[in-house]
């Protein structure tokens, strides 16, 4: 259950910290109230920590 709330964060966070930066003039997260950037480095250690699951590619077996 942690580890799936983790990989989601990691999953979602890149594209709400684009949106963030791209339409708001605040630099600090509404939810956590972090700042971006403290955000990013968040992100970062969490992906070297559990793996980024954008990298890896599914195993698909055909039929």
């Amino acid at each position: 259950m942690k580890k799936d709330i983790i990989q989601e964060f990691i999953d979602d966070t890149p594209a709400w910290i684009d949106n963030i930066e791209k339409h708001y003039a605040f630099s600090q997260c509404t939810l956590c109230g972090l700042r971006i950037d403290k955000l990013k480095e968040l992100l970062e250690a969490l992906k070297k920590k559990v793996g980024d699951s954008t990298d890896k590619q599914p195993n698909k077996k055909e039929i």
